[in-house]
């Protein structure tokens, strides 16, 4: 009984201190792309990925030029709508009204990759930079001048990202692991947009996202699931999901799938 009575006191006065300072639920702005690992052997290596995670999805791509170096590029998109209750300048119409809500992603990287000694084991380490952007949309069919609606459409950077992301694995030909680290620097540029009443600043960000990937299939198509941690160093009002999901399937194109080397 007295441990109950102390429970309900702390969740108590945990309302209490709530409503006094207004708390209020994290907001997420960064949506995380799967974190694009290939595991390259040799020159003309390549492989193009369709998924992504539960925040954003879509394509990425990787080529080897040499023997040890490549590129690769990532778009992914997500979308939201919803209905909005909004009243035209006048205040005498209120009506529902259509609310779109785009961002999309678009990514470069350019990789340095080998193997240990053995072959047993690849590794990897990319560099890229990532630029989103969101487009806002509403249907236009009242008077919203001087409302934070006052527009048909907007487009406007939301944020940019630098990583660097070391990995190490293997590629089979029916099944693929690796474990790969993205450290990434996330800029923010939409502060003073979203929080036009606050004295907010732009900002940067940190993020250390370490990744597990399992691939598995038979010549040129893989399931990808892939899982991980996010563990962040925020300094402003937006929040990180702590777990990180992906998913996805492999088109992948190499000595291996196309038979011509024992895996």
């Amino acid at each position: 009984m007295y441990y109950s009575r102390n429970i309900v006191i702390t969740i108590g006065t945990a309302l209490v201190l709530c409503v006094l300072f207004s708390c209020a639920p994290p907001v997420y702005r960064y949506k995380a792309t799967t974190v694009n690992t290939a595991m390259f052997h040799d020159k003309g290596d390549f492989q193009v990925v369709a998924g992504g995670s539960p925040e954003i999805g879509g394509f990425n791509t990787a080529y080897a030029l040499t023997d040890h170096f490549g590129i690769g590029a990532a778009f992914n998109f997500s979308n939201a709508s919803d209905s909005v209750v909004v009243q035209d300048t006048s205040g005498l119409s209120t009506r529902a009204m259509f609310f779109e809500d785009n961002q999309a992603s678009y990514e470069i990287a350019a990789m340095y990759f080998n193997h240990f000694p053995g072959d047993r084991m690849d590794y990897e380490v990319q560099v890229g930079f990532a630029y989103d952007e969101r487009t806002e949309r509403t249907d236009g069919k009242a008077d919203l001048a001087g409302t934070i609606y006052d527009y048909d459409e907007r487009k406007r950077p939301i944020y940019t990202r630098y990583f660097i992301q070391p990995a190490f694995g293997k590629n089979g030909k029916y099944f693929d692991w690796n474990v790969g680290t993205r450290f990434q620097m996330i800029n923010y540029l939409d502060l003073e947009v979203e929080y036009p009443d606050r004295d907010y600043k732009n900002y940067t960000d940190y993020t250390i996202e370490p990744v597990a990937t399992v691939r598995a299939g038979y010549k040129f198509i893989k399931v990808m699931v892939q899982v991980g941690l996010r563990l962040p160093v925020a300094q402003g009002p937006y929040d990180y999901v702590p777990i990180h999901l992906g998913a996805g399937l492999v088109v992948p194109i190499n000595k291996l799938t196309k038979g011509s080397k024992e895996g």
